[in-house]
């Protein structure tokens, strides 16, 4: 019996000790606390469960028998924006929670922010509500290396041409309206008379009726239509105001009075580019490249060829036509301003583009040619390599592609491509069509090349790891390190950025690394993206690092932070 007990307390002694954590959630930026919100200690170990508390009416919340290893502090609330504990901004990363056995945690303030809340009415010319107009909330982004206008939240106005957006980041924002389009969806718009009275078909009280089983239109004429408004009036997002919505704050009275404006015409003449003949039936596509513009018409020729697409706003738009075997004519520029514009597309062949992959196993790859148009989601053509990493691309219409090697290299998007295991050390080395370097500029097919598109993967990448120090010669904790090339690459292949963050010793970690040359630069708190525009990096390449990446080479480097 004593060896019994004495097994069991050497069994006690040898079990982790039980830790505790305690802390507070607190409004950011001062010290009342957040009742109610909902905490989670989310470890790294993706076996191990979550444990999750609420705080408390005075915000104190307590996590008891936390097992040891590594974990992120989380919280919610409905009215706050999700937080981490240690994070520097409202986007940016926390800093994990490292538990030894025996470890107490107290003390800990997790701050959250609230959000924010706009308000406003949208009226039409007359100063008439204008129910069913879509409100938007834009914010300047950068996507693949390109300024575009990327919609952060919307909503409908009601019957008196109200909106109101709540739960929204505190930030700076463009709003922006879009009046009814000229023709409804169809279906209508159902409304149920009573609807807390019997179920349809039971009560002569309770049914639905289409109210607008017919388009109605926006009663304008053909030479006027409606543009997005940007907030205080304005069509030029050049001459739009930013609105300021600060943590908390709710906003009211950004009202805007949508105002038509002169509408014009597109006409033209679709042909059949090998025979010069008029193309019947071909389908007519013209759509808005503006940032943040929805705007899309679709016609077809008549029996001479011709179409005609009426009440065009003015503005950039790009017009392609398409027609079954007969091919499909290149993506044509077209700007409307001051006048109706008379066009002709011509249906080109498609094209067959073959290439090959140099890997060890190419069918592990995907090959994507995408039309290079800043426009959401652009068309692509995919292609996977034979065992001898030959392939082909059918049907590939006239215009401007990029390469894509998937899961190595695809277009900028968070989050970031899962690679397999297996995959994880190789990268594209090159991608060249004759003398032309892919890498560094896009595929013009104008004609079907003369030479096949050559892409080569290797497997010798190089790794970069460091620390980031601020200008006190401090560990700084959740730093965003990003990774540019130099030259062309830097503006042109936004997919080849590198993103990390510093952990909470300040070290970071790049592993498996084109070889080339790149700018290193290390941030405090930075926009998301911001590091492709090319006016923002210039600001801070005196504090940048030029790191040079060697084939199978491992460096060591420290960056002091940018605050």
């Amino acid at each position: 019996m004593v060896f019994l007990l004495g097994a069991v307390r050497a069994l006690a002694a040898q079990a982790p000790a039980p830790v505790s954590i305690e802390g507070v959630a607190m409004i950011a930026g001062n010290d009342d606390p957040v009742p109610n919100a909902i905490l989670e200690l989310r470890p790294d170990n993706s076996s191990v469960e979550p444990l999750f508390a609420a705080s408390q009416s005075n915000g104190r919340f307590f996590f008891r028998n936390v097992p040891p290893g590594r974990y992120v502090l989380l919280a919610t609330k409905n009215g706050y924006l999700p937080a981490e504990l240690g994070q520097k901004s409202p986007t940016g990363r926390g800093t994990p929670i490292v538990i030894a056995s025996g470890q107490q945690f107290q003390g800990l303030r997790l701050a959250m922010m609230p959000t924010a809340a706009i308000t406003g009415q949208i009226m039409d010319r007359l100063g008439q509500p204008m129910p069913g107009a879509t409100v938007q909330l834009l914010k300047p982004q950068f996507q693949d290396g390109r300024r575009t206008m990327a919609v952060m939240k919307s909503t409908l106005t009601n019957d008196l041409g109200e909106y109101r957006m709540f739960w929204v980041p505190p930030g700076s924002y463009y709003v922006n309206v879009i009046a009814l389009p000229d023709t409804p969806n169809a279906g209508g718009i159902n409304i149920v008379m009573n609807p807390s009275g019997q179920p349809v078909n039971r009560s002569l009280w309770s049914n639905q009726f289409n109210v607008a089983t017919r388009p109605v239109g926006s009663g304008l004429p053909d030479t006027e239509a409606y543009l997005p408004i940007f907030f205080p009036g304005t069509a030029d997002e050049n001459s739009a105001t930013l609105v300021e919505l600060q943590p908390g704050a709710e906003v009211r009275s950004i009202d805007i009075r949508v105002m038509p404006a002169r509408a014009f015409r597109v006409r033209g003449l679709v042909l059949n580019g090998a025979i010069r003949q008029p193309v019947v039936g071909a389908q007519v596509q013209m759509f808005s490249v503006s940032p943040g513009s929805t705007r899309f018409f679709q016609v077809n020729t008549d029996a001479t060829g011709m179409f005609v697409i009426p009440r065009v706003p003015a503005g950039p738009y790009a017009l392609a036509s398409v027609m079954g075997g007969a091919g499909i004519g290149r993506l044509q520029h077209v700007e409307l301003r001051e006048a109706d514009i008379d066009a002709t597309l011509e249906l080109q062949p498609l094209y067959n583009i073959t290439g090959r992959l140099i890997a060890p196993n190419p069918g592990a790859f995907q090959v994507r040619l995408r039309l290079d148009y800043p426009i959401p989601n652009p068309p692509q053509i995919n292609a996977v390599p034979s065992p001898d990493g030959s392939f082909t691309f059918r049907g590939v219409p006239p215009g401007d592609f990029r390469v894509f090697v998937a899961p190595l290299l695809l277009p900028e998007s968070p989050p970031p491509p899962s690679i397999p295991a297996t995959l994880r050390s190789f990268y594209v080395k090159s991608i060249r069509v004759g003398g032309l370097d892919l890498l560094e500029g896009n595929l013009r097919l104008e004609s079907p090349p003369e030479s096949p598109i050559e892409i080569q993967v290797a497997d010798d990448p190089g790794n970069v790891n460091g620390r980031v120090l601020n200008s006190r010669g401090e560990p700084v904790t959740a730093a965003t390190v990003v990774l540019v090339p130099e030259g062309e690459r830097r503006v042109f292949r936004a997919d080849l950025n590198r993103v990390t963050a510093s952990n909470e010793s300040g070290q970071f970690l790049f592993e498996n690394l084109p070889p080339g040359d790149y700018r290193m630069f290390a941030w405090e708190n930075v926009a998301d993206r911001a590091w492709q525009d090319p006016g923002f990096l210039r600001q801070f390449l005196e504090t940048s690092k030029t790191v040079r990446v060697l084939e199978n080479s491992r460096q060591t480097i420290e960056i002091t932070s940018i605050p």
